[in-house]
């Protein structure tokens, strides 16, 4: 939903709703969720082996290296698409991130 604020009664009104008071927490849990996932290791669910979040990634999309070790919640260096899919190291399986 988005408002036009016109005046500045318009603006106290939004400042005291409960959408404007649970912006603070939303933005502060979304940063904490995207630090927590974007560091942490993914399993394979396939064969269960802990992969790095952090490696020379080839695109799903463009099929291409990354060319340096890059986090796979990247966009990628070619195509600038973030990859849905990431594929194990060991069983060679594609799943999704």
């Amino acid at each position: 939903m988005f408002v036009i604020l016109s005046s500045a009664s318009d603006f106290s009104r939004f400042a005291d709703s409960v959408q404007f008071k649970l912006l603070g927490p939303f933005f502060i849990i979304s940063g904490l969720m995207f630090l927590v996932f974007r560091k942490f290791p993914i399993k394979c669910p396939y064969c269960a082996r802990v992969l790095p979040v952090k490696k020379d990634w080839t695109c799903p999309n463009c099929k291409k290296k990354q060319g340096k070790d890059r986090y796979l919640s990247e966009k990628c260096v070619h195509c600038r698409e973030i990859p849905a899919t990431g594929s194990c190291d060991l069983c060679q399986k594609t799943f999704r991130l």
